[in-house]
Order: C-alpha cells, then structure tokens, then sequence
C-alpha cells in the first residue's frame, strides 16, 4: 500500500468550462513552485487528439495517447503536480491525491461564456453539464468519494479559491 500512496502525487482541478480551472490551477502552481498542466493546452500541443470538432468548437482528445503522455510525464516529474481540464478525470486513480471539482452557478457560467463568445449550442452543453453534475460524476466513478473536493466559484476571486484549495490540501495532508 505504501508504494500506492508514493505514486499519488497528481491534484486535479476539474469543472465545467468557465469555472476557472486554468486561473485557480495557475496560481497554486505558482504558489507552490509546481508543475501544472493544463489538459486542452497539452492535447493541442502534443497533436494527442483524433481531429477537430467544428460544431463544439474543439479538438476531439486521442484518450489512449493523451493517458500515455500524462502518466509519463507524471512519472518523470517525481513530485507533486497540478493537472486541470474539464476531462481531467481521466488521470489513473493510482496517481492522484485528491481531485477538486469546481462548481459555480449557472447564471454566472452563462455570463462568462457569453464573455468569452462560446456559441449558444456549446454554451447549452456546458450547462446541462453542470446541471447534471458531469464532473462531479466523473470524479466519483474514478476516484470514489474520499478523494473528491467541491469548491462554489460563484462569488470568489480566484486567489480567494486558490487559498481555499491550499488550506484544504494542508489539512489533508496533501502537502
């Protein structure tokens, strides 16, 4: 068993889009002088997808490579690392340490991909996400209960939840 905790070293941030995975991951990263990796950056970066979505506006994840990539690099890092995205779940359950969902209302959401020009279809599937809890399922089924933070985004700023995602990750023991 102690060789399974030595591995985990992976906090993930996951939520749907808008929540601010990216701006919070940044932050902690930068606060604790770690590695952070943004899934989507990596995807395109590493040319791990399969082609592109021209009605979601994105490109369609090679999950098999994109898995490889991560564990390798998970690996090779030999210490504590950020990973975010709003697929983050599907980093091995051997590797992470706790998994923090980030959640926020859904008319903030709206406001904020209507700001960022998120067309209306994708804007609607990103809702319905939200609302039936997608990254939050996700999460449970990978990780189970015990592994899994929720954090409302809704009327923070992201150095506020970044500081709420440091003292819980303190308290578990995570650090």
């Amino acid at each position: 068993m102690k060789e399974r905790h030595d591995q985990e070293r992976v906090i993930l941030i996951t939520g749907a889009p808008c929540t601010g995975k990216t701006t919070i991951a940044k932050i902690i990263a930068k606060e604790l002088r770690i590695k952070h990796i943004n899934i989507g950056k990596k995807v395109i970066d590493e040319n791990l997808y399969l082609g592109y979505d021209y009605k979601r506006m994105s490109f369609i994840a090679d999950n098999e490579k994109l898995i490889e990539s991560l564990v390798a690099e998970i690996k090779r890092t030999g210490y504590l690392i950020i990973i975010e995205g709003h697929y983050a779940d599907i980093v091995p359950d051997q590797f992470v340490k706790k998994a923090i969902v980030l959640r926020t209302d859904i008319n903030e959401l709206i406001r904020r991909m209507k700001g960022k020009k998120y067309p209306e279809k994708k804007i609607e599937e990103n809702i319905t996400a939200e609302i039936m809890e997608i990254p939050l399922q996700n999460c449970l089924e990978s990780y189970g209960k015990d592994k899994i933070f929720e954090i409302d985004t809704t009327m923070k700023s992201a150095k506020e939840i970044a500081n709420l995602i440091l003292d819980l990750l303190f308290r578990e023991n995570c650090l």
